[in-house]
């Protein structure tokens, strides 16, 4: 859910004061949770950017950690809210484990390095090659359970598509790379959720049957910023294993998408727009005033329409140097993949899918820096 729920909102509006604190709790097969309590919380933040999509550093009282934590060790950090006299509301912020063995801090006092649930999949390399010959989506899904058995992947809204085979070669981050490519083969991010859950979501979703797409919409008084956009490639072409023809030849793969959305500013001119939709298979030229810039992928597709989805995902999802950020009125509620709208005075809108948060809300704010992909 990506909007505060409703009794929340007017409680969150610019001027309003609202009072919470972090929670860290702390369990293993072993033992029974442990609730530690926390002095300080530094360098949180949400980056899609990374491996693990959160990460946190805390700060807890020596003699409150008990001596049993150690790699094993589940952490859940919440943010808890006073929601009225003599009740709280508790927000998840991450599930994850230690990135790191506590560490000494100042007199009395350890720090906890925490990062979240990608963070085991990262460290789980491989140490013999392999070769990956299911469907894409089966592929991801074993190369998962593999590294945190039990453990599912919420798949609604992504079509599984076959795949030739992907040779994967042995390495540290192996399985965590394979992953990643099969998610864009498959059009779609993957990552973990607030509350620790593993999701693969759709790149281009379908409002209508996502209910993760509910819309976090901000009015605003000022102007909305302005926003110098970084180059980034408005062609994608993806291209994928050869496959058998008709006549039993084969053939390679592939697929093209091209930035034909007016609104965006890595539009590509409404003239290549029209020669490309009259012939996909047409040489691409540039229009003046409109730069064509093109990024080739290989990706382990099977069809021509797989690989189309692919590109068009690919293009969607831009580079992520190209994501843009806005200061907001914070949302402890807010998570990877969440639809931002902002509305300012003069009826002017923005439409972003969040990508990033500085800080996680942990503590309360005012205000969040939100980054995020132009819709």
């Amino acid at each position: 859910m990506s909007a505060p729920p409703e009794r929340w909102v007017s409680r969150l509006a610019p001027g309003q004061v609202v009072t919470g604190w972090p929670s860290l709790l702390v369990w293993w097969a072993q033992g029974d949770p442990v609730r530690l309590p926390v002095v300080n919380v530094s360098s949180a933040r949400l980056d899609s950017g990374q491996a693990a999509r959160r990460s946190a550093s805390f700060l807890v009282p020596s003699a409150a950690l008990p001596p049993r934590v150690g790699p094993i060790a589940r952490v859940c950090a919440s943010l808890v809210l006073q929601d009225g006299p003599g009740m709280v509301s508790e927000v998840v912020q991450m599930v994850g484990q230690l990135a790191a063995g506590p560490q000494d801090d100042d007199p009395g006092l350890v720090r906890l390095d925490v990062a979240s649930r990608e963070q085991v999949l990262l460290g789980h390399g491989l140490t013999a090659p392999r070769t990956l010959a299911t469907s894409a989506m089966g592929s991801l899904l074993g190369l998962v359970r593999e590294a945190l058995p039990g453990e599912g992947v919420d798949c609604r809204g992504v079509t599984d598509v076959s795949m030739g085979t992907l040779e994967v070669a042995a390495g540290e981050r192996a399985r965590w790379d394979a992953i990643v490519q099969l998610a864009a083969t498959l059009g779609a991010d993957f990552g973990a959720t607030r509350g620790g859950s593993l999701r693969l979501a759709p790149i281009e979703s379908d409002s209508a049957v996502d209910d993760s797409a509910d819309s976090w919409v901000v009015r605003r008084a000022e102007p909305l910023p302005r926003l110098v956009c970084a180059p980034q490639p408005n062609v994608y072409v993806v291209t994928g294993r050869d496959m058998p023809d008709d006549d039993g030849t084969s053939a390679p793969a592939g697929g093209v998408a091209i930035d034909d959305r007016p609104s965006s500013p890595y539009f590509v001119g409404s003239g290549v727009t029209r020669r490309y939709l009259r012939d996909p298979q047409v040489v691409l030229f540039a229009d003046d005033g409109y730069p064509l810039r093109t990024r080739f992928l290989e990706l382990p597709v099977m069809s021509a329409a797989a690989a189309m989805g692919a590109a068009r995902a690919a293009m969607l999802r831009g580079e992520r140097q190209a994501d843009v950020s806005i200061t907001v009125p914070w949302n402890p509620w807010a998570d990877w993949g969440d639809r931002l709208v902002v509305f300012d005075s003069s009826g002017q809108a923005l439409s972003l899918i969040v990508t990033g948060l500085d800080p996680l809300p942990l503590i309360p704010s005012q205000t969040v820096t939100v980054t995020g992909r132009l819709e």
